[in-house]
């Protein structure tokens, strides 16, 4: 699945990850796994640690947000379109 992670500085460049998750899996578990990607290759500042209750799911179309995803819901909702 290819994520991409927007940060909220507005001098910052959007960061599309590649990440494998199991289909299983809640939409928590993604963000998790984003955030560990996003740490592990230095895009989020070691100095300044982003807490999981700040990042969010969200599918976002036409450069604007269309769903917001709650950390409960499965994986499995988010189609290969989205």
């Amino acid at each position: 699945m290819r994520v991409t992670f927007v940060p909220l500085d507005p001098y910052q460049r959007a960061k599309s990850v590649s990440l494998t998750i199991a289909k299983t899996a809640s939409i928590g578990d993604l963000i998790k796994k984003r955030k560990e990607i996003l740490e592990k290759f230095g895009v989020l500042d070691p100095n300044y640690p982003v807490a999981l209750d700040d990042l969010c799911a969200c599918d976002v179309w036409n450069k604007d947000v269309y769903e917001w995803y709650d950390p409960k819901d499965d994986v499995e909702k988010i189609r290969e379109t989205d």
